[in-house]
């Protein structure tokens, strides 16, 4: 559709401001907050309604010491698809000017998008916007998008190889990582 242009005084009418809102980028679909948790699920956002997803997770505390990883994985039906099926990467730079910092991992169980490295971040907090391509559609789900922590920025892709539809996602902690408080936000994207 094309773009409207409004003058000043103009009143709206109902029909207009259903076109309006019917043709935002984004729109609203859930979102959740997390507290002292090593797993969160997020179920029953991802639906027909939509082809491709944003997801944002900010992760304000973090307990735990060392490399702490924070990763989802795609879920059906309150279940989580936990084979070696996820391929990512993910690649920038520290903030101290060190250079590069690569992760990479094919075959994993989960996608990894950021971590939150307790001592050497902001309190342990870390942001991820990501975008998740068609994952209710019985295809492998292409993801792609951007993460910062307190020690480094990056940008973040990968996709799932198997040809599953999926209704959900999750958050989880690895490694070193205890618990994560937060928020998460779903976005889907307009056609």
């Amino acid at each position: 559709m094309a773009e409207q242009t409004f003058t000043s005084g103009q009143i709206l009418t109902a029909a207009q401001m259903t076109t309006l809102q019917t043709n935002i980028g984004l729109a609203y679909v859930t979102s959740g907050s997390f507290t002292t948790s090593a797993l969160v699920n997020v179920d029953g956002c991802f639906t027909s309604t939509y082809r491709n997803y944003r997801v944002i997770i900010d992760v304000t505390a973090a307990t735990g010491a060392g490399a702490q990883i924070i990763a989802t994985q795609l879920r059906a039906s309150g279940t989580a698809a936990t084979g070696s099926d996820y391929l990512y990467g993910r690649s920038g730079f520290t903030y101290a000017g060190v250079g590069a910092s690569d992760v990479s991992g094919a075959s994993t169980t989960y996608f990894f998008f950021n971590r939150s490295n307790g001592a050497a971040s902001v309190s342990g907090s870390s942001t991820s916007s990501i975008d998740f391509n068609a994952p209710q559609l019985a295809q492998p789900t292409w993801v792609s998008g951007t993460v910062a922590d307190g020690s480094y920025a990056g940008s973040v892709g990968g996709y799932h190889n198997l040809s599953t539809a999926y209704d959900g996602f999750n958050i989880q902690t690895t490694t070193a990582l205890t618990t994560i408080t937060g928020v998460y936000r779903v976005y889907g994207y307009r056609d």
